[in-house]
């Protein structure tokens, strides 16, 4: 193992705490694993185990290294400047834990609805959902006030939606006929385009 990290190329100049990083998550695959590993990559990489890594990227447990994620260095006020002058790691962590704060309400405000077993509901722009009609539901996703309507398969029967031009089945049914059902709500008479 030893011969293998010291002997390891770069592909690119990662500053050596990324390459730390990159590199325990590539040789070990997990996010603990043994100190004494730890401190043979940091000396390939030219870091210092104690002082750069443990409380920046990892914490000692017993005599083992834990490898923190973007939520857990954020969690320990561990993260450097956005910008990644202290390595680029920060730069990438500091964007996984803003994508991983977003909500449904920060990306899509009042351009999204739902429609389940409780009936119609549209999200608004403070993240809250509002219960409206089937019907509105259908009117305004028909009229464009909806970029996005999110179902369960309470939509697969009754609602016709001849006027979307695609279906995105986030789990498939084992029942093959679920499916059809599903694309029957799109696929139908009076569709004016291909359907995907």
């Amino acid at each position: 193992m030893q011969r293998t990290l010291t002997h390891r190329k770069a592909r690119a100049d990662l500053d050596p705490l990324t390459a730390w990083f990159v590199l325990a998550w590539d040789a070990f695959n997990a996010p603990q694993f043994s100190y004494d590993e730890a401190l043979r990559l940091a000396r390939a990489c030219g870091v210092d185990l104690d002082n750069d890594v443990v409380k920046t990227l990892a914490e000692k447990k017993a005599s083992n290294l834990v490898i923190w994620d973007s939520a857990k260095r954020a969690a320990k006020g561990s993260l450097g400047p956005a910008d990644g002058s202290r390595g680029m790691i920060d730069a990438i962590h500091h964007a996984a834990n803003a994508a991983r704060n977003r909500t449904l309400a920060d990306e899509f405000g009042g351009r999204m609805m739902c429609f389940s077993g409780r009936g119609g509901e549209i999200l608004g722009s403070d993240g809250s959902w509002t219960v409206v009609s089937r019907d509105l539901v259908k009117k305004r996703f028909r009229d464009g006030e909806a970029e996005w309507l999110i179902c369960t398969d309470a939509a697969a029967e009754g609602l016709n939606f001849q006027f979307c031009g695609a279906l995105v089945n986030y789990d498939m049914p084992w029942n093959p006929m679920k499916v059809e059902q599903r694309i029957g709500r799109i696929d139908r008479l009076g569709q004016p385009r291909l359907t995907e």
